[in-house]
């Protein structure tokens, strides 16, 4: 069996080796840690290198690849130019015809239109003829009967001359009447 100061042997034993062995796992490390340290900037290096090469091969690429299409579109827009021009005129064409189709018949309407506004026109001349000989023509006599009728009673315009000279005679005298009454009042 073992005892206190046994147990304390093998743990000093025990601690004594740890403690070595934490040392060399220490200094593993750190020579692992140097040696992937130098690895990481080896392929940092190596990468960068990659990387540089191929944005210049990309950057290439890009550059053909642009030339390329700006080339295509250089002659697809003078194939969409010629095109929309045969497409223009094609519709201009189109408009014209339809223009003088159109014309021709506005020129139909307006025909059948003043064709039928005359008719209107002649219809009702003489539907206001009717009216004009059964309705006013009538009165117009029963009018003019009674204004015959009228100009026999009115005064005539030389009478009337007359009757305003003997009014300002007779307002004249009057006045001076007048004038003798206020007087005589007075007098009294």
């Amino acid at each position: 069996m073992l005892d206190a100061n046994d147990i304390q042997i093998i743990s000093k034993i025990v601690s004594d080796a740890l403690a070595e062995e934490r040392k060399h796992t220490e200094a593993l490390f750190a020579e692992e840690r140097k040696h992937t340290g130098a690895l990481f900037v080896e392929e940092r290096k190596h990468t960068e290198t990659m990387f540089a090469e191929e944005r210049k091969h990309t950057e290439a690429l890009f550059v053909e690849e642009r030339k390329h299409t700006e080339a295509l579109f250089v002659e697809e827009r003078k194939h969409t130019e010629t095109m929309f021009a045969e497409e223009r005129k094609h519709t201009e064409a189109l408009f014209v015809e339809e223009r003088k189709h159109t014309g021709a018949l506005f020129a139909e309407e307006r025909t059948r239109a003043d064709e039928k506004f005359d008719s209107f026109r002649q219809q009702m001349h003489a539907d206001m003829m009717t009216i004009v000989e059964s309705e006013i023509n009538p009165k117009l006599r029963i009018l003019a009967e009674g204004h015959e009728a009228l100009l026999e009673r009115i005064t005539p315009p030389e009478e009337i001359e007359s009757m305003k000279t003997d009014i300002v005679i007779l307002k004249e005298a009057v006045q001076q009447l007048s004038f003798k009454v206020n007087a005589l009042q007075k007098a009294q």
